[in-house]
This record gives C-alpha cells, sequence and structure tokens, in this order.
C-alpha cells in the first residue's frame, strides 16, 4: 500500500472514530438544508417568491416520487399502501438526518437539520421543501388518493414534527 493510500485509510478511520453515523446523518441535513437556502435565495432574487417556491415545490415532489420508487425496490416493498408509504417516509427522513422518536403511538420528528435552517433564517420555505418532497414520496407509493397532512410543526413552535397520510 502506497503512503497517500495508507493516509487515506487512516483519515477514514479517524473520521468514523471521531463522528457518529447519527451526527454525520445531521450534519449531512444540515449541509443540504443550507445548499438549498442559498439556492433559493438567489433563485427569489431573480424569479421572485412565488414562481421559486412553485419551481422547488414541483422539483421536490418529482424527487420524492423518484426516491419512493427506488427505495421501494431496495427495501422489496411490492405494494403501494399507506403502510408502505409510510416506511418510505421515515427511511427517507433517516437519510436526510431527521432524528425520528415515537409518541402515543405516532412516529415524531424530534430534529430536523431543515427546520432549524427555517428557524435560523425565519423562513418557512424549508418546511415546504421538506413537506413537498414527503409528497413526492407518498405519490410515488400510494398515488395521488392519499396526503400528506402536517398535524404539528417545530418551526411553529411546536415540541416536535408530525405528519398524518390520510386519504384526500
Amino acid at each position: 500500500m502506497n503512503d497517500k493510500l495508507a493516509e487515506l485509510v487512516q483519515l477514514q478511520n479517524l473520521f468514523k472514530e471521531k463522528i457518529s453515523i447519527d451526527e454525520r446523518m445531521k450534519m449531512r441535513g444540515k449541509i443540504v438544508a443550507q445548499m438549498i437556502c442559498i439556492l433559493a435565495k438567489y433563485l427569489i432574487k431573480d424569479a421572485g417568491y412565488s414562481v421559486a417556491t412553485t419551481i422547488i415545490q414541483r422539483e421536490l415532489r418529482k424527487m420524492g416520487k423518484n426516491d419512493a420508487k427506488k427505495l421501494m425496490g431496495i427495501f422489496k416493498l411490492k405494494e403501494g399502501t399507506p403502510e408502505n408509504a409510510s416506511k418510505i417516509l421515515k427511511i427517507a427522513a433517516m437519510i436526510l438526518g431527521l432524528k425520528l422518536d415515537v409518541i402515543d403511538n405516532e412516529t415524531i420528528v424530534r430534529e430536523c437539520p431543515q427546520g432549524e435552517e427555517a428557524l435560523r433564517l425565519k423562513e418557512p420555505l424549508m418546511c415546504k421543501v421538506c413537506s413537498e418532497y414527503c409528497r413526492g414520496i407518498i405519490e410515488g407509493v400510494i398515488g395521488r388518493e392519499f396526503v400528506l397532512e402536517r398535524m404539528k410543526c417545530l418551526v411553529d413552535g411546536d415540541e416536535y414534527c408530525m405528519f398524518r397520510i390520510r386519504k384526500r
């Protein structure tokens, strides 16, 4: 093994030792949220708030649909049911660095890097970003006859975020 490769392996091992997988996921989520905020800021400046949010929401819904199909395949979920949509939403939340918990038999979001950015910037766009992506996941798994209903939201001052999938 050459010196550069040995140095890289040592750095990778140190990285894994110093930063837990949970912390890495949270950092990734925060970085993505900051990138979206920067891009949205300039899109809003150039195209206006209404046009920018419409474009962002549409594209993120498409991305959610595509990711739903990929995750359904990876986890070998064949049926388009609300239960499977819920599973895919939880998996996507974990990928995005959200910290999930359970209260009264309901899955909730305790920590959300996107929500942290929304609070920091006093801009609810980040919640719309997350909601549209999740709507895309639901549409990708069970179609448009079901919707994602926001019950509680960290950005609104609630202790946690909670969503429910319900029939239109």
